[in-house]
């Protein structure tokens, strides 16, 4: 029996997934702690990696399909980490060079072209450089870029491990 096969490690990544996305509710409907545009672009990402890995799971892929899961998810982790570290970088700005505050996600889509709604959601905003909680000296943020560093990795495993190790 052994622990890591690739339909295994999907089934791993897609359980973080789960558990990551638990934590987020906990603090936006529990601890009413406001998701800012940043953070709801990390829950898209992770949402798609889990999808990824949930149907990867599903499916038992052998080989190439394997490869391919994997890729996918890596690549939608790695935007994970991009919008965690932008996050993390604003909560270590100047108070003087914190960009302003900005109006909600929704105000956003609604209301903005799509150039500046991508520009937008890329930079983030003030409220994006609010730290709510931290535990161990590391903000909600620096929790994600941690579990996005571990999907990416994981993921990034099932595209580089040699073909007779996926389903030894």
């Amino acid at each position: 029996m052994h622990l890591f096969t690739a339909r295994k490690c999907f089934f791993y990544v897609f359980m973080i997934v789960v558990f990551a996305m638990l934590g987020a509710l906990y603090f936006q409907l529990i601890m009413h702690y406001p998701p800012c545009v940043l953070c709801v672009m990390q829950r898209i990402a992770i949402i798609c990696v889990g999808v990824v890995a949930l149907i990867a799971w599903l499916h038992g892929p052998k080989k190439w399909g394997v490869r391919v899961y994997g890729a996918v998810a890596f690549i939608f982790a790695v935007l994970g980490m991009w919008f965690a570290g932008r996050q993390v970088w604003l909560h270590f700005l100047p108070a003087g060079q914190v960009p302003a505050c900005g109006p909600g996600f929704n105000y956003l889509v609604h209301n903005l072209p799509p150039k500046d709604f991508l520009v937008t959601l890329f930079k983030g905003t003030g409220e994006c450089a609010v730290i709510h909680w931290s535990f161990l000296g590391m903000s909600i943020p620096g929790w994600s870029l941690v579990c996005f560093v571990v999907l990416a990795v994981i993921s990034g495993w099932q595209v580089v491990r040699k073909q007779g190790e996926q389903n030894a």
